[in-house]
């Protein structure tokens, strides 16, 4: 077996035990943190949290992927781009410092002060850590990864919950984030060989920040894009609305969001290997979109079909809206599971400024879409976001398609099989949800209605996409 198939074998089985602990880990202190919280202070630490978000966007300003991606880079200039990213961060910090009481005047909340103040001071850590966590993506260090990230996650939401339960309200949310942005940081300082030596001048770094200066502005926009909604419900509805819904948000599409980014991060450096070869590039990306809708599907079926009960059990009745919200936001957390993965294409086939483009049409039309649904209530706001996804998902996939020949009829044909088999499936679950919960009683019953969904994708993949699965299967074996 080739040394990169090993690496496959290697990133998918770190991928997986990735998934697996940081979806437990978050997702629980997520719900115990808001359990211990109200809805308005919900909403005003996820006021901050929009903002401090840009953190984990631009912490390295597209250097760390121009890193992975560029094998011509040179330890040298890898030093310089280091210490020009840490210059960035520091002034992010400053900027966002400076602009604290502006960002709670756009929200019409002067407590979110404090809060965006102690946030700001993340964009110089994270930047300290950003290029030595690509070197370590470059390397295909993946149990290092891993690694980084369980343990990072482990400390946030021990410290998040911590303050949760010492009645710390918004701020539990923060330091959380503090948390696992510091320790990530300074694992891989601590961890990566790489260490940076003195800047060195070269005209070549001009051409690596022009990529990443590219990738930048797009995951900016992009970021925008997606978390707008968040800055028109809190603007037009509230604190209150937006601790209700940024809950519904985060239960039902940052499970795939996480799951696009740990893809991700195996599959950019995966393919950046084979860049040249189109249909090898091609067969990883189909193969890495079809283990996000096989792991990501029936999360979603099953989070949709119990969502009232899982609420109800685990928030408690002051968050029975919340049910609502996820209801509604299904099919975006559908369409964004397949799209989120197009991003490697444009980066591996140095497009970023097309990806950008792209970034700045949608972040519109998702802007436009929301403010329509806002003047109506916090329902019709995760109506008209999920519609605008399914419109945009054409054009989303259909352009960087192009960039390797393909047509997204030929896309939709080779993953058509995983999807029809999770969509089954889900059926097959929703017509014996009540007759479970009727037969075992409210605990039993969710749990072998989660265990029967996973069961039922498998024997679903077994059948219409056999060749895939046992794929699959071999390369979890291969050590």
């Amino acid at each position: 077996m080739s040394r990169l198939s090993v690496n496959v074998s290697s990133g998918v089985k770190w991928l997986s035990l990735v998934q697996i602990l940081r979806q437990v880990i978050q997702w629980g202190s997520m719900l115990l943190i808001a359990r211990s919280l109200d809805p308005v202070q919900l909403g005003l630490a996820n006021m901050v949290i929009v903002v401090a978000g840009v953190v984990f966007v631009i912490k390295d300003f597209g250097v760390g992927t121009a890193i992975i991606r560029d094998n011509r880079i040179k330890d040298n200039v890898v030093s310089t781009l280091f210490w020009l990213n840490l210059i960035f961060g520091l002034l992010a910090t400053i900027v966002f410092y400076s602009l604290s009481e502006f960002i709670a005047y756009l929200y019409k909340e002067p407590d979110i002060v404090p809060l965006v103040k102690v946030m700001s001071v993340l964009f110089f850590v994270a930047s300290a850590g950003a290029i030595h966590y690509g070197m370590l993506e470059k390397g295909l260090e993946f149990n290092k990864i891993a690694g980084i990230e369980i343990v990072s996650v482990t400390v946030g939401a021990v410290l998040g919950i911590s303050v949760a339960l010492n009645n710390g309200g918004a701020w539990s949310i923060v330091f959380q984030t503090i948390g696992y942005v510091t320790f990530s940081s300074i694992a891989s300082i601590l961890i990566c060989k790489w260490k940076p030596g003195f800047i060195y001048k070269d005209s070549y770094i001009f051409d690596v920040l022009r990529y990443s200066s590219s990738l930048a502005a797009y995951n900016v926009s992009n970021y925008v894009s997606r978390n707008v909604d968040n800055y028109l419900v809190a603007r037009n509805l509230g604190a209150y609305s937006l601790g209700i819904y940024s809950l519904g948000y985060k239960i039902i599409i940052f499970p795939v969001q996480m799951l696009s980014v740990l893809i991700n991060k195996v599959l950019f450096p995966l393919c950046s290997k084979v860049q040249n070869d189109i249909q090898e590039f091609y067969e990883l990306y189909i193969d890495a979109v079809k283990i996000a809708i096989s792991i990501g599907f029936p999360i979603l079926i099953i989070l949709f079909i119990s969502r009232s009960e899982i609420v109800y059990l685990v928030l408690g009745e002051k968050w029975a809206s919340v049910g609502e919200i996820i209801g509604y936001l299904l099919p975006a957390a559908l369409f964004q599971l397949i799209g989120t993965t197009v991003g490697v294409i444009y980066q591996v086939y140095a497009r970023t400024g097309l990806m950008f483009y792209w970034s700045l049409i949608y972040g519109v039309a998702i802007i436009v879409a929301v403010l329509i649904g806002s003047r109506w209530s916090l329902s019709g706001v995760a109506i008209s976001y999920s519609v605008a996804s399914f419109i945009l998902s054409i054009p989303n996939l259909f352009i960087p398609l192009k960039l390797i020949d393909k047509s997204i009829l030929e896309f939709y044909k080779d993953i058509s099989q995983s999807v029809i088999a999770m969509l089954v499936s889900g059926i097959i679950l929703y017509l014996v949800y009540n007759n479970l919960l009727d037969a075992f009683g409210i605990y039993v019953g969710l749990f072998v209605f989660v265990v029967l969904g996973f069961l039922l994708s498998i024997i679903g993949l077994y059948i219409v996409d056999r060749k895939f699965l046992i794929r699959m299967y071999r390369v979890m074996l291969v050590r």
